[in-house]
């Protein structure tokens, strides 16, 4: 529970995010997630990235300078064309010493781990291209030069069964490093396709199917892996896409594999009710906070989802400016006023580009998409 959260205009309360509370609730999440992940992984591993020596042989490595993330894609698709499909979570910080740029995640091996790799040269320690490419043995526990990782220097360290939530937790106690600082850099990243954990989390919805009983809570647990100094296992909750991922998953086994309507669960009619508003567009649904979603029919999405766009509910907009009374109400019909088959001004009260043109991203009946101006209402 949050030590000091934010009151809305709506009266409703949420996290501060700056607490202690707020912080290890953040890594909880996240560890909770990885752990799910190695479940359904043949292994898991703790790699940190860091940045050698640069073109002209100076410590300073330009790339060290800034997180660049790209850096970090290339290293996984050079791990997936090699045969090696992983999924991953990394954390980007700057050290503490000299301020240099490095990496610090979890990878979770698919099918097998790597034990050597093809060096073809082009790399930091080794600038041309290798006439005979020269095999490199995986090096655990120690700095050494990986392939993949053509910038500098790789450290690989084995995440043991039941001690996951321990070098899990080093990784993910970065996320939270500076986060009081605006102009600090960091960075996390992790694989979203689908989101880390989906395959433990619908294996678990099955498990809820095959004994006949529904989840009553968005807690889980890891009775071995995951305890506290008590003996007592951590609590973990379910949040955000992987709590709909869950529910659904249980939501259509249960229609398929046992019919009719699953065993009464709080939890779950909970779950259906956001969901039902939510696709209803319903006007006063505000499970995504100041904004609602609602109806919009002359503005169509990609085939098979419902038309809408997001608006703020009458009782939150602002009192116009000199005028003293609240501003006409913005029905879905008037909130954007077409002007011709190309052009309509999109009203909002929270823009803060005044008069800027940006091509929407949804198409009208027509089929040809329709530029949208902003204006301050």
């Amino acid at each position: 529970m949050c030590e000091s959260p934010n009151k809305l205009r709506d009266g409703s309360l949420v996290a501060c995010r700056k607490c202690w509370q707020c912080s290890q609730n953040r890594i909880d999440k996240w560890v909770g997630r990885c752990i799910a992940e190695s479940k359904t992984s043949v292994a898991t591993s703790f790699i940190t990235l860091t940045y050698g020596r640069d073109e002209d042989g100076n410590e300073s490595h330009a790339r060290a300078a800034i997180l660049t993330y790209s850096d970090v894609q290339k290293y996984f698709k050079q791990l997936r064309n090699r045969g090696y499909p992983c999924r991953y979570l990394m954390t980007g910080e700057h050290g503490s010493a000299k301020g240099r740029a490095h990496w610090h995640g979890i990878v979770f091996w698919q099918e097998r781990v790597p034990t050597s790799m093809t060096d073809y040269g082009g790399n930091s320690w080794h600038r041309t291209q290798r006439e005979v490419p020269v095999e490199v043995p995986i090096v655990w526990d120690e700095r050494f030069n990986e392939p993949c990782w053509v910038h500098g220097f790789s450290q690989w360290s084995a995440v043991r069964p039941r001690n996951e939530k321990g070098s899990i937790a080093y990784a993910c106690k970065y996320i939270n490093k500076d986060v009081d600082d605006p102009h600090a850099q960091s960075k996390l990243a992790m694989s979203k396709r689908p989101p880390l954990g989906t395959a433990f989390f619908v294996k678990r919805a099955q498990k809820f199917v095959d004994e006949r009983i529904s989840p009553q809570d968005p807690f889980y647990t890891f009775p071995f892996d995951a305890v506290r100094q008590d003996g007592k296992p951590v609590n973990f909750m379910l949040s955000g896409k992987v709590y709909e991922i869950f529910c659904q998953a249980f939501i259509d086994k249960w229609k398929e594999q046992v019919g009719g309507h699953y065993p009464h669960s709080d939890f779950l009619d909970e779950y259906e009710d956001r969901k039902l508003r939510k696709d209803s567009g319903d006007y006063e649904y505000l499970g995504a906070g100041r904004y609602v979603r609602v109806p919009s029919a002359d503005i169509v999405k990609q085939e098979g989802a419902k038309p809408c766009r997001s608006v703020i509910p009458e009782k939150f907009r602002r009192i116009e400016r000199g005028g003293g009374s609240p501003p006409p109400r913005l029905t879905p019909l008037q909130w954007v006023e077409t002007l011709s088959d190309r052009c309509v001004f999109w009203m909002s009260t929270s823009v803060t580009l005044l008069g800027r043109y940006s091509l929407a991203k949804q198409q009208p009946a027509s089929g040809r998409r329709v530029w949208m101006r902003s204006m301050k209402v």
